[in-house]
């Protein structure tokens, strides 16, 4: 599946950082991200401003809200940052606050992402995962009309 990028914000490329360690062996081969892919890649006390620039004063949209808010907050702090506390919408507790045990098997975003029809694969990269996480969002809103109450799109 194909999806262009969308014209707003900065581009995955521009917020790509090094953080100056390697990248462990299983998260290379999980997610295809590797040390040469990143080298040339700016440090994150460049990134993390800019990222906070482009998120201020939105929501930030996560499956598995706790894994990505948790690196934010310690890049935050690695950066001498204050974390802006974003309101936060995670599709795993609305999927599992929306869908029955006998609608889908599990709240992996893979999953989720199939059952909605989503355009985008997830494949661990964060512009796919992004744009699939969108979708599901999307699907949920729109599977359960209730969540319309809870979820402003």
């Amino acid at each position: 599946m194909t999806n262009s990028i969308p014209p707003f914000g900065p581009t995955p490329t521009a917020l790509a950082t090094s953080v100056g360690s390697a990248i462990p062996e299983r998260v290379a081969a999980l997610t295809g991200i590797s040390d040469a892919l990143v080298a040339a890649a700016p440090p994150l006390d460049q990134v993390m401003p800019a990222f906070l620039a482009f998120a201020r004063g939105g929501v930030l949209i996560a499956h598995n809200a706790p894994f990505d808010v948790g690196f934010l907050t310690a890049a935050c702090q690695a950066c001498g940052l204050p974390w802006p506390d974003f309101p936060v919408v995670d599709t795993v507790e609305l999927a599992r606050w929306a869908l029955r045990e006998d609608e889908v098997p599990n709240c992996k975003l893979s999953t989720l992402a199939a059952f909605f029809g989503a355009r985008t694969t997830p494949q661990h990269r964060a512009l796919a995962d992004a744009l699939a996480t969108a979708d599901v969002l999307l699907g949920l809103c729109d599977f359960r009309r209730g969540l319309r109450a809870v979820v402003r799109v």
